[in-house]
């Protein structure tokens, strides 16, 4: 029962909040901002990180990284270098919705390109994905067959593989496109 009920309200937030903006596949040469959202509890986030910043220095193009961090369980965990670009399990609503105030700061300025290297079907990163005003969106395929992305992602075969991977994958097709 209770989760048909957060399936309700999730898919009701989803149409309410989803971008009105017109999206479309545009060449790197024309993005001139970008943001990345990055799953702070992937192996390789910090390798992430520093890949998807290298990449964008090189193309002259601003990039802003938004973390995802809902694991619960922070032994260990140094902390991420902009808490205020971080969602946290403190941050979600009963359903998983983020609090106004994080989606204030995260989605009031519009970017070029939006990638989601999340690979997850929680629905933080799924609201984070079909609210932010972006022109074109890249992410990874989810189990939920509503992707709100131009171009939907399956790296390789492997269940396993990171956001270094994905990113690399997406950098080669971002490449492609003229």
């Amino acid at each position: 029962m209770l989760t048909a009920l957060k399936n309700f309200f999730r898919n009701r937030c989803l149409k309410k909040h989803a971008n009105g903006l017109e999206t479309g596949i545009i060449p790197v040469s024309s993005v001139r901002s970008a943001a990345v959202l990055i799953n702070a509890h992937s192996e390789d986030f910090r390798q992430a990180e520093t890949e998807v910043k290298e990449y964008f220095r090189q193309k002259k193009i601003s990039a802003e990284i938004i973390y995802l961090d809902t694991s619960r369980n922070k032994k260990g965990m140094s902390a991420i270098s902009s808490p205020e670009s971080t969602i946290y399990s403190k941050d979600l609503n009963w359903y998983g919705k983020p609090s106004k105030v994080k989606c204030g700061a995260l989605l009031s300025s519009n970017k070029d390109i939006f990638i989601d290297l999340t690979r997850s079907d929680e629905f933080a990163a799924m609201f984070i994905s079909t609210a932010y005003p972006a022109k074109f969106k890249i992410g990874c395929c989810s189990s939920s067959g509503s992707d709100p992305f131009n171009i939907v992602v399956a790296p390789s075969k492997d269940a396993d593989a990171g956001a270094v991977e994905i990113f690399k994958h997406i950098a080669a097709i971002l490449e492609s496109i003229r």
